[in-house]
């Protein structure tokens, strides 16, 4: 039995969580950016997602603070929205 929980595609809102959190989970992953630290909401855990076409010398790019900076100022206008089909 799976102890934590992927939001699918990163999709989530308050019935979600509560719905995780009744299913018995310990915690769950979003697709946002950012960092863990000891404050984090357990049921918002940032995770970054590494899709097939990264190449391997993305990955530090992928990983840096002012690339997380620039996914929280896009976040509102749904840019990434076009690049991975959501619906």
């Amino acid at each position: 039995i799976a102890e934590y929980y992927a939001y699918p595609r990163g999709f989530y809102n308050k019935k979600i969580i509560e719905a995780v959190k009744r299913a018995g989970f310990k915690a769950a992953f979003t697709i946002e950016a950012g960092g863990v630290n000891s404050n984090t909401n357990r049921w918002l855990i940032p995770r970054t997602t590494i899709v097939k076409n990264h190449k391997l010398s993305e990955i530090p790019a992928v990983f840096s603070p002012i690339s997380f900076f620039f996914r929280k100022l896009a976040k509102p206008f749904k840019i990434w929205n076009k690049f991975f089909n959501y619906e």
